[in-house]
């Protein structure tokens, strides 16, 4: 870097990031007691896939509906993958724990809708605004004076717990969306008996990396779920013969990937 900058601040938290709390009622008046606001960081993942027509699948047949709630029933668990540091449930404490619900529109738990921490996109976004706005008419000042909408295109599902972390894999939550997209395309096709989880609850993320058996390490390590998929998705394969002639893959992958997940952490 020509400024002479040699490491990227990479960290679920800015600390003291910002200073002035909205005064209460107004809600856009900077309060004068000068508090510290705590920033949070975080890492999205949005994802859509297309369909042998090159079209957005996500609209289609409920494919969105099915995802977002694979990532529901999934996210807890695999918690450790996208929140790999102790800071990073910290972050999702800032809310509750310093007085910034006014602040900060951060999420601190598992939700569904198009406003949670896992949101479907269809029509309308995270703010309510519709999507995919399109000028089409236009008058002799070059005003516009008509709009269309092609939200389609656009619709997806967005998994908005992510932490900014040096830890942060993004390989291994790429693979972590696709398991979940895979399952989906899976439940939608009839492949699996369709098990919805309630959109309309909130689920409890894990309050801490290490401790207890509700910790996102403990968790990770006797779920049984992320590993299960990928050694599917791996014995399918090798079965089908979908792999290249020059790639090595084992059947049993899933296991191992977890296996190297877990080590990092020394246990």
């Amino acid at each position: 870097c020509k400024h002479g900058a040699k490491e990227v601040f990479i960290k679920p938290v800015l600390w003291n990031g910002a200073y002035g709390r909205i005064a209460s009622p107004s809600q856009n008046i900077p309060d004068d007691n000068n508090l510290p606001v705590h920033v949070p960081n975080s890492i999205q993942i949005n994802v859509s896939a297309l369909n042998a027509q090159n079209e957005n699948a996500i609209p289609m047949d409920g494919l969105g509906e099915v995802l977002q709630n694979r990532f529901l029933r999934t996210s807890r668990d695999c918690c450790l993958l996208y929140s790999p540091e102790s800071e990073a449930f910290e972050r999702f404490g800032l809310k509750k724990n310093y007085g910034l619900e006014k602040e900060l529109s951060s999420p601190h738990d598992i939700s569904g809708g198009h406003q949670g921490s896992i949101a479907l996109y269809k029509e309308v976004g995270k703010h309510n605004q519709k999507l995919g706005e399109k000028s089409i008419v236009y008058d002799e000042n070059g005003e516009e004076i008509m709009v269309s909408y092609d939200w389609k295109p656009l619709s997806r599902v967005e998994h908005r717990l992510g932490s900014a972390s040096l830890h942060y894999n993004a390989a291994v939550n790429t693979v972590f969306a696709l398991a979940n997209l895979s399952d989906a395309i899976m439940f939608n096709s009839g492949v699996f008996d369709r098990n919805f989880v309630d959109e309309s609850g909130d689920f409890e993320l894990p309050k801490s990396l290490f401790g207890g058996d509700e910790s996102a390490y403990a968790l990770f390590e006797h779920g049984v779920w992320f590993e299960n998929k990928i050694n599917a998705v791996a014995q399918y394969a090798l079965q089908n013969n979908l792999h290249q002639s020059d790639e090595i893959i084992v059947k049993n992958l899933g296991t191992l990937l977890k296996k190297e997940i877990l080590k990092q952490y020394g246990k």
